[in-house]
């Protein structure tokens, strides 16, 4: 049964770019870490902030880089070469312009992607046999890509994207043991609910 070890979120250097759409894949992993009381530690060998935690009895790394997400490919690709881990057993977070904002979507192996961190991840490690946590910024075909997802997003964008990853971070078992319908149906469910706004 496979089942996720290794959780990475793709975004450029936080210092700069934390509140950025292009960083909500950060977002979800200081999320996490919050519920969890998990502390990253900074890995200047890896230019990553990284943890590894016994979760639901399963060791669990996690991993969010600090250089930019041109560069996500060769970090992972590096951290990879010091631990054993195989690529079907790896979780790549990130914001998706494809999708609505705050819509999240657990998704399997896919050989292309719009998505430039997702490309430098499959063309350094030569396979796209990793799983992705998609979650929706939208788009806003006035400007630019790059303007857009380097800008922040609005108020109630913020307040969406940050409900959203709470909703999905309760859907966390199914997220690790990838049932992607439970995934689905339980996200949705709390989502249009709106139970979890407290």
């Amino acid at each position: 049964m496979k089942r996720i070890f290794l959780i990475m979120s793709l975004n450029n250097d936080a210092s700069t770019y934390h509140f950025t759409r292009h960083n909500i894949g950060s977002w979800w992993i200081r999320y996490f870490c919050y519920l969890n009381n998990v502390s990253l530690v900074k890995d200047n060998r890896f230019l990553i902030y990284f943890s590894k935690v016994n979760f639901l009895n399963t060791e669990l790394f996690l991993i969010e880089p600090f250089n930019y997400i041109n560069f996500s490919g060769n970090i992972l690709y590096n951290f990879l070469l010091c631990n054993s881990i195989q690529y079907c057993s790896i979780l790549i977070v990130h914001d998706d312009l494809d999708l609505n904002v705050g819509d999240i979507r657990l998704k399997s192996f896919s050989t292309t992607s719009s998505h430039n961190g997702v490309n430098s991840v499959i063309s350094f490690l030569k396979s796209s046999d990793f799983f992705r946590l998609r979650i929706g910024i939208g788009n806003n075909f006035a400007i630019s890509k790059k303007t857009y997802v380097l800008s922040e997003p609005s108020y109630k964008e913020k307040c969406d994207i940050l409900f959203s990853i709470k909703c999905s971070l309760f859907c966390i078992d199914d997220i690790l043991n990838l049932n992607f319908s439970s995934f689905r149906n339980n996200f949705l469910f709390l989502f249009n609910s709106g139970g979890l706004r407290v």
